[in-house]
């Protein structure tokens, strides 16, 4: 499962929209025509794993540690970047689920 976010080009602007999706070319398919078209800066998508939450009782998203960054290039195009960031379970099963915290399926 991947949760991602499209981040605007400017402080005002936040975040421009985000979602919950298990087919990562389709996410990442859908991240490149927003950002060819220039409606945000940049982007970034985290798997994740769905785990009942002890505190709330309640599904929260845990990441894997696994993450893709997309930005713009010079040339129109959109440039991905994975990276992997080990994740401290402390951090991950804390009340509020880390990078992606609450529900973010809109």
């Amino acid at each position: 499962m991947y949760l991602w976010k499209l981040i605007g080009h400017h402080t005002s602007e936040a975040m421009l929209s985000d979602g919950v999706g298990e087919d990562l070319p389709e996410i990442m398919r859908r991240i490149e025509e927003d950002l060819a078209k220039g409606s945000g800066l940049v982007a970034r998508v985290c798997e994740v794993v769905p785990c009942v939450s002890v505190f709330q009782l309640s599904v929260i998203h845990v990441p894997t540690g696994r993450e893709w960054h997309a930005r713009r290039d010079r040339r129109g195009g959109v440039h991905w970047e994975q990276q992997f960031h080990p994740v401290d379970p402390g951090v991950a099963f804390s009340l509020d689920g880390g990078w992606f915290s609450g529900d973010l399926a809109s």
